[in-house]
């Protein structure tokens, strides 16, 4: 998703903390850009970066796993506190969970008191994971008729599934379906 944002979206600062060095060195088989102004790769544990954010974030994307479960750091109730703090107002909070994970539960709701409910679950088109949209603010989506219309817009200009994404997301009965101003 860095990579995609990178280079499908040129008006977008793209962050990565990865607190594992041995990934870092592998930057270059899975052709991560080099650092510049527009992408950079730090080496630092990424519940630290999102702490010292201070609502300077307007998409953030939480994509750690230790094995196929979430290590303690990025999954606490402080976490997504930070998570909602370090969010410009309107900001989106994007996260990557496997839905085996025993706690899977709990995580969601940890999300769901950081971001005052403001979030919807849409399953992953490999079916193993699970992403969980939450925003700061009021309402997290726009009207049902609105989100399709943008998603159809937006799959005419990249190449991913948004109408998929539209539609798991009203499906999913716990959406606010409010306006977003």
């Amino acid at each position: 998703m860095p990579k995609y944002c990178y280079r499908h979206l040129p008006d977008c600062h793209v962050t990565i903390a990865e607190i594992n060095p041995d990934v870092i060195a592998l930057r270059e088989k899975f052709q991560v850009p080099p650092n510049n102004s527009r992408f950079e790769v730090l080496c630092m544990d990424g519940a630290a970066y999102v702490h010292h954010q201070s609502g300077s974030l307007d998409v953030l994307i939480v994509d750690g796993f230790e094995g196929s479960c979430v290590p303690s750091q990025l999954s606490s109730q402080s976490f997504y506190d930070d998570c909602y703090e370090c969010l410009e107002d309107g900001g989106v909070m994007v996260a990557n969970l496997c839905r085996e994970d025993a706690k899977f539960s709990a995580y969601v709701e940890r999300i769901r008191k950081s971001f005052e409910g403001a979030v919807t679950i849409v399953l992953s088109e490999d079916c193993f994971n699970r992403v969980i949209f939450a925003r700061k603010g009021s309402g997290l989506f726009l009207n049902e008729e609105a989100l399709i219309e943008r998603a159809e817009k937006l799959e005419m200009m990249h190449d991913l599934r948004f109408l998929y994404i539209a539609k798991q997301i009203i499906r999913n009965k716990s959406i606010n379906l409010s306006v977003v101003q």
